[in-house]
């Protein structure tokens, strides 16, 4: 049938299929040879960016660790804060010989400033609290107190507030607004 068509028989080591398999064997190699550095250099790239990613979420994990340990700070701050109240409050029963506002800060054991968040030091004018020469205990002390706090609050530069804050302000919602998914 070979010899109808014309066929030169010089070519019959090429024909057949275990010359096909090794034609096929040879191309399919040479293709991977051509391809491998190109695809080796795609998966280095590829590694790359999967580390930096990984980078940018430890940061984020570690932002939100220090929040819940800002948190825990703030919760810690609010119930000495409460604890001295009380006791201020509970002292005015007892008596005492009072303090001046200028002894009060010497006594209070954090070196007597209010600082912000950044524990850099409010300034404000002392003179501006009633009372702040004169020695009180109880009651009147804790009035003095409050009103040195608005003294610092009136002094205090509050950064500008975003949507985001606003939004995030309400939060958690009431309980009975909460839908019943079961």
């Amino acid at each position: 049938t070979l010899e109808q068509i014309n066929y030169d028989k010089k070519y019959q080591s090429n024909m057949g299929l275990p010359r096909f398999l090794a034609h096929l064997h040879t191309r399919v190699f040479t293709h991977y040879q051509h391809t491998t550095p190109q695809a080796l250099k795609h998966l280095q790239q590829h590694k790359a960016d999967l580390k930096q990613q990984l980078i940018n979420l430890n940061k984020e994990i570690e932002l939100l660790d220090g929040t819940s340990h800002m948190r825990a700070v703030g919760d810690a701050y609010i119930t000495d804060f409460i604890k001295v109240i009380k006791s201020l409050l509970s002292g005015s029963c007892e008596g005492g010989s009072g303090e001046t506002l200028e002894q009060e800060k010497m006594n209070c054991g954090v070196g007597g400033q209010w600082v912000d968040g950044s524990g850099i030091s409010i300034c404000f004018d002392a003179e501006n609290v009633s009372g702040w020469q004169y020695r009180l205990y109880g009651g009147p002390q804790f009035e003095r107190l409050l009103q040195e706090f608005n003294a610092v609050i009136a002094n205090l530069e509050v950064p500008p507030v975003g949507t985001e804050d606003i939004a995030a302000a309400p939060g958690l919602p009431r309980m009975r607004a909460v839908p019943n998914l079961a």
